[in-house]
C-alpha cells in the first residue's frame, strides 16, 4: 500500500487510477485545445519602475516526468541502482520505483537527490500551473533539508519568477534572503531587487564582485568582515543605502537567458531577462564601490614604505 505524507499527497501528479489528474499525451507535439493540464500557459511578470513590462510564458504541453502511473510495475528489489539524472517515473526500474513512493510517504528527509528532483519535477509545475501556494512552502522545506546546489539553483530561480507573477513578496524575500548562502543567478538577482525596489546589498555585490570586473580579492578573502563594513560605509556614504541601487532602465539592457525551471519538460523553461553585466554605468560603480572598500582596508593594514 502506498500512503504519501498529507502534506504532499494533494500535489502529487497521477497519470492513471482513481486519483488521475494528469492527461499524458503520447505525442511530443503542440496541438490546440487539449484541456486538462496538457495545454495551458502561465505567465510570469516583471513590472518595472519605468511602466515596461517582462512576459515569459511557460507553455506546458509534454509529459510530467513525476506522474505515477499505476499500470507500471513496482515491487522492492536489491542492489537499486541510483536514478540518473533527468529522472522520470516511466524510466524507472521497479524497485526504483518502489523506493521512491516509500520517499513520498517520509520526503522530509535527507535522500539520494534523483528523488528529491523526482518530486520537486512536480511542485515546481504547481508553481506555474496548479497550486502555488501549497507548493511554496514545501519547496522550502525540501530547500532547508537538501543541501543540494542544482536544486537550489532551480527553486530559486523558478521561486523567484513565480512569485512575481502572483505579487508574493514574502516568498521574494525569503528566497534573496537565502542568496546570502546560496548564490543564485547574477541577473535575476538584481532583477529581483530592482523590481520591490531595492539595491543590490553588499553582501550581494561581493558575492559577485567578478561580475563587476573587480580581481583584486586580496582583502576580500582575507579580511571578509572588515571588507563588508567598509563597503556599506561607503556605499552608505555615496548612496545613503547599504547596497548598489540600479537606477536605469533593465528594459534598455541586452537580454540574457535564464532557466525558470528544471523540469525540462515544460516548454519555454528558458526564460529571458535584462542582462545587467551590459549596464556598463552600474557595473562601474559597483567596481568603483569595492575597489574603494580595498583601498581603505589597505591603507590600515599595510604599514607605511
Amino acid at each position: 500500500m502506498f500512503h504519501p505524507h498529507p502534506d504532499i499527497a494533494p500535489l502529487l501528479w497521477y497519470g492513471d487510477g482513481p486519483n488521475k489528474n494528469w492527461d499524458d499525451p503520447d505525442y511530443p507535439a503542440d496541438p490546440p485545445n487539449l484541456g486538462g493540464h496538457t495545454h495551458e500557459v502561465a505567465h510570469a511578470i516583471f513590472d518595472l519602475d519605468d511602466g515596461s513590462r517582462m512576459i515569459w510564458e511557460f507553455h506546458d504541453n509534454t509529459r510530467e516526468p513525476s506522474a505515477i502511473f499505476s499500470s507500471l510495475p513496482v515491487y522492492q528489489e536489491q542492489d537499486v541502482p541510483p536514478i540518473p539524472g533527468y529522472p522520470r517515473w516511466s524510466k524507472l526500474s521497479p524497485g526504483q520505483r518502489w523506493n521512491y513512493l516509500r520517499y513520498l510517504e517520509d520526503p522530509f528527509r535527507p535522500v539520494e537527490i534523483g528523488y528529491a528532483f523526482l518530486l520537486y519535477y512536480g511542485l515546481e509545475r504547481h508553481l506555474y500551473l496548479g497550486d502555488y501556494s501549497a507548493a511554496v512552502p514545501l519547496i522550502f522545506r525540501l530547500r532547508n533539508i537538501l543541501d543540494h546546489p542544482s536544486l537550489w539553483y532551480y527553486s530559486s530561480n523558478a521561486l523567484l519568477i513565480a512569485a512575481y507573477r502572483h505579487g508574493d513578496r514574502e516568498t521574494i524575500h525569503h528566497v534573496l534572503n537565502d542568496y546570502v548562502t546560496h548564490k543564485g543567478d547574477f541577473n535575476l538577482c538584481v532583477m529581483a531587487r530592482t523590481s520591490i525596489n531595492q539595491p543590490l546589498s553588499a553582501h550581494e555585490l561581493i558575492m559577485y564582485h567578478g561580475k563587476f570586473g573587480f580581481r583584486n580579492t586580496r582583502y576580500l578573502r582575507t579580511q571578509p568582515e572588515a571588507f563588508e563594513r567598509e563597503l556599506k560605509a561607503y556605499l552608505h556614504q555615496k548612496y545613503g543605502v547599504d547596497g548598489l541601487p540600479f537606477s536605469g532602465s533593465p528594459a534598455d539592457l541586452p537580454q540574457a537567458w535564464v532557466p525558470a525551471a528544471a523540469n525540462w519538460t515544460m516548454f519555454g523553461r528558458w526564460c529571458f531577462l535584462p542582462d545587467f553585466t551590459q549596464a556598463k554605468d552600474y557595473i562601474a560603480a559597483g567596481n568603483i564601490a569595492l575597489q574603494t572598500a580595498h583601498n581603505r582596508i589597505k591603507e590600515y593594514s599595510e604599514p607605511p614604505r
